[in-house]
């Protein structure tokens, strides 16, 4: 079963507290997304944030240095022989691809045995993935990519309490 929400509404509430987590966040738009694989970029020194996608803060600096996301671009302009535009001169240290999952609950479910209870699954685009694991394979000591969902959100009224709530972030499966 699908869940009652858009994908969108989700990366918007979550770049609305990434924007709050982080000094700069880039929102990328559907042509960036198709050679760069990721929704959204942030450079963030945020100690929770980090704390929330498992990894410590360390004394004076975020666990993932940054890395200048033109140097990214020209990367994967390098990769697909592709060319990027409009990429800003900012510092980067995550990278998010939004998912949207299904709410699966029936026993016949494909990974049922594994959870043997309902649970939540999104699939994964084959093309956007060899995008991030070439941006793994070249910038992973600075730069943490993350898929990020909703975790145990079916509806849109859940969606926008989170919101009013100001935890989406905290409410994410990554």
């Amino acid at each position: 079963m699908k869940v009652c929400y858009e994908e969108k509404t989700f990366e918007s509430y979550f770049n609305n507290e990434l924007d709050n987590k982080s000094s700069i966040y880039f929102p990328l738009g559907q042509v960036q997304e198709g050679v760069i694989g990721a929704d959204s970029v942030s450079y963030s020194t945020h100690r929770r944030l980090w704390q929330k996608l498992g990894y410590p803060w360390f004394r004076f600096h975020s666990p993932f240095s940054g890395v200048d996301f033109k140097e990214m671009a020209c990367e994967m302009e390098h990769f697909l022989t592709e060319t990027v535009d409009n990429i800003p001169p900012i510092k980067v240290n995550l990278l998010f691809q939004y998912k949207r999952a299904e709410y699966l609950k029936l026993t016949t479910s494909k990974q049922w045995s594994s959870w043997t209870q309902p649970y939540y699954r999104y699939s994964i685009n084959q093309e956007q993935q060899k995008l991030l694991d070439n941006l793994e394979s070249k910038f992973g000591t600075q730069v943490l990519i993350l898929y990020a969902a909703p975790a145990a959100v079916k509806n849109i009224d859940e969606l926008v309490e989170l919101k009013r709530k100001n935890k989406i972030i905290d409410n994410t499966n990554f």
